[in-house]
């Protein structure tokens, strides 16, 4: 299912310590490490969520399933949590990584939601037509987020570190909000040709940067 590959000289170039094959016909959309770096969480083809050994590169439990695509994936800081999202609208939390066992399955009002979980472990942001923020148990918290244009679609999120700001990736713009009055305190930012496809902060809170 894996295999390990020793590093090379210098002179041949950086190469992979291991290799996990994806399944059949599918494609591994995204990753997330878990917090203790041994672990891996990935989104594939088929509405699949995994969890994998980086010491052995072999699957630990059993996949966690999803009706439809998935679209979104996200790990707890505490690591105590998985949060996926599919294309029909579902959000399923799995508390407990090591049973992966589903506590919560809610479904918000627009389908293909993007999804984001603020520093605190406390608050996920849902992302798609509109930008709305839920508790843990799918319990809205407050307004939506005005994105503008009705017709513009949510590609990505991304809490800042201190949690207070959340900017967006919408189509080929940047928005940067508010978390606690929603409102947009920054943007629409221009400058990408093409949709955006993620956002991250730096680790201080004062730059972003963006890729599409």
């Amino acid at each position: 299912m894996s295999s390990a590959i020793p590093l090379g000289s210098a002179n041949d170039g950086p190469r992979p310590l291991l290799v996990i094959p994806a399944p059949d016909k599918d494609y591994f959309w995204e990753l997330a490490y878990l917090p203790d770096g041994r672990r891996v969480v990935t989104r594939a083809d088929g509405g699949t969520v995994k969890v994998w050994n980086l010491e052995n590169g072999g699957q630990e439990g059993t996949s966690m399933e999803h009706k439809s695509e998935l679209l979104g994936l996200a790990v707890t800081r505490d690591g105590k949590k998985i949060i996926s999202s599919g294309e029909e609208g579902s959000i399923k939390v799995v508390w407990d990584v090591e049973s992966h066992k589903l506590v919560s399955d809610w479904t918000c009002s627009d389908g293909y939601p993007k999804i984001a979980i603020s520093p605190d472990d406390r608050f996920v942001a849902v992302g798609s037509w509109t930008v709305k923020s839920y508790s843990m148990e799918g319990e809205q918290v407050n307004q939506s987020f005005d994105i503008g244009d009705e017709d513009a679609l949510v590609w990505c999120m991304s809490f800042s570190p201190n949690g207070d700001k959340l900017a967006c990736g919408i189509g080929g713009n940047i928005h940067m909000y508010d978390v606690k009055t929603a409102a947009l305190i920054l943007g629409p930012l221009e400058g990408h040709n093409h949709h955006i496809e993620c956002v991250l902060w730096s680790r201080n809170g004062s730059g972003l940067f963006s890729a599409s």
